[in-house]
């Protein structure tokens, strides 16, 4: 490890300065081995070989191996898992390859864990952020745009509510049919009676109530996920997936965030 770490600072110590910007993981690994030499060092002692390893290991959970040699050209914070399987396929269907032009996509958990999250990564990566949010998220607004930086950096909450209150009828439609495999396969004026139903019953709509609602009111073939299990969205979501081929396919809202933040001016390699 020792001989590992020293190899690399003297190679990072040859390269420009925006090298290391681009490999903030591996960057970062440098700074925490710096760190902890020297804080022995201070006690006149040399780290032993597997407490260096273990210190390491901890610092560096829950890096992806694979993130951690792949440079790093932007960084796109989301709320869930889902918008990380779907906002990459749709930047894709777009013209933007994330793994080839160094987007990288991090779901935090939360806005309060992408506080934190946003947080700790500028500490160690100073390029473009992106910020995608929930709605509900907005009331934290002034906490972030007291984090990021306006030159480089784009805050975005979803006005229609949260990820899958974006789908245009026409994927959802297609997505439930392929999810639920009704017996007779749903119509545009079966989810519009849908939603009819749900306003009347809820104050505030939204797809997910719909996709929720929709085994109750239609005799199902098939169903993978019971109902007593709840809505399972990452599974819906790869359908979602699977239904977007098209860029007529991708709602307006988010075809504007992926295009003004992720278009690439050049080929980053």
């Amino acid at each position: 490890w020792t001989l590992c770490f020293n190899a690399l600072i003297e190679q990072t110590e040859l390269q420009p300065s925006h090298w290391r910007n681009h490999y903030p993981h591996l960057n970062y690994g440098l700074l925490v081995y710096q760190t902890f030499c020297q804080h022995h060092s201070l006690f006149g002692n040399t780290p032993e070989e597997s407490t260096l390893r273990t210190s390491i290991h901890t610092q560096w959970k829950g890096i992806d191996s694979f993130q951690a040699v792949r440079p790093i050209y932007h960084w796109v914070l989301v709320e869930g898992v889902t918008e990380t399987m779907v906002l990459p396929h749709l930047a894709y269907v777009l013209g933007i390859h994330s793994a080839a032009h160094g987007v990288h996509w991090t779901a935090t958990g939360g806005k309060k864990p992408m506080l934190k999250k946003l947080h700790d990564i500028q500490q160690y990566y100073n390029g473009p952020i992106t910020l995608i949010l929930d709605a509900d998220a907005a009331n934290a607004r002034n906490e972030f745009e007291a984090l990021i930086n306006p030159k480089k950096d784009g805050l975005y909450f979803l006005s229609e509510g949260t990820l899958e209150d974006t789908y245009p009828d026409h994927v959802l439609l297609k997505a439930i049919n392929n999810f639920y495999h009704p017996v007779s396969p749903l119509t545009l004026d079966n989810l519009q009676e849908l939603r009819q139903e749900i306003t009347a019953s809820e104050k505030d709509l939204n797809q997910i109530q719909l996709l929720k609602q929709s085994f109750n009111h239609y005799e199902l073939e098939t169903y993978a996920h019971k109902p007593t299990q709840g809505f399972d969205k990452v599974a819906f979501a790869r359908h979602v997936v699977e239904c977007t081929q098209h860029i007529d396919d991708i709602p307006i809202s988010l075809k504007k965030i992926l295009t003004e933040r992720l278009r690439p001016t050049a080929n980053p390699f």
